[in-house]
């Protein structure tokens, strides 16, 4: 490839040489990556950020292990989860999976081999190949990533892949940052709808269009709100 881009350069072809990145990945290539997962967890990254230096529980395969999965094509992180959450990342906090062992040297020392045959200009040729992989690119990251660098994606349960968007950040403080004080348990449904409008300066129908576009029952949970209210308000948008 180099040779031919060497050749059209002596003839004055103009021309672009394209690579991948992850054939040359260097410790400071920067990647957008996504991760697939629930309402509930992406809750908890919103509130305190992708920590990939602790240990997750793993709801495919896997179990416990430390790390976050990440791949860099958001159609496979839709496998994973109906909500997928985009950031950008160092390619020095990306290492390999454990996926058909090759997570480690000493596991299988033929794969490292061929990765580097494969990826010879690469720092972390395992990760290279995974992340080109076909099937389900994919690599760990270990870094952290703050909850205000984190886009949030969503797909409405049942819909088609091409009908996922991105919420905004009105929608995405709406459904993970409802201030507590909206939770007194005295309040109606009605009410509670009154005042989280109010607060955020949004119309209390595109407020019900939120919500109900979103898996709201496991957002609330997650949110610790009493069950009592939760049921309350749910009643008051099936109603809407």
């Amino acid at each position: 490839m180099h040779a031919l881009s060497n050749l059209l350069k002596d003839l004055s072809v103009a021309h672009v040489l394209v690579t991948s990145m992850f054939d040359d990945l260097k410790p400071s290539t920067e990647l957008t990556v996504y991760h697939g997962t629930d309402a509930s967890q992406t809750i908890e990254f919103l509130q305190r950020g992708i920590d990939g230096s602790i240990v997750h529980y793993r709801t495919h395969n896997q179990g416990r292990e430390r790390g976050i999965y990440i791949t860099p094509d958001k159609r496979t992180a839709l496998d994973f989860g109906h909500v997928v959450l985009e950031f950008q990342v160092k390619a020095k906090y990306l290492y390999p999976t454990a996926r058909w062992g090759l997570g480690s040297q000493h596991k299988d020392p033929g794969a490292l081999k061929f990765a580097k045959e494969q990826y010879p200009n690469s720092f972390r040729p395992i990760v290279s190949y995974q992340l080109n992989e076909k099937h389900e690119p994919q690599a760990m990251f270990l870094g952290y990533v703050e909850p205000t660098e984190i886009k949030v994606h969503y797909l409405t349960p049942g819909g088609s892949y091409s009908a996922i968007r991105e919420l905004t950040d009105d929608e995405v403080d709406l459904m993970f940052k409802i201030k507590r004080e909206a939770w007194d348990i005295n309040l109606s449904g009605e009410e509670m709808l009154n005042n989280i409008s109010k607060e955020h300066d949004i119309t209390k129908s595109e407020l019900v269009e939120i919500y109900k576009s979103f898996d709201l029952a496991q957002t609330l949970d997650a949110m610790r709100m009493p069950r009592k209210l939760q049921l309350r308000l749910l009643q008051t948008l099936r109603r809407m």
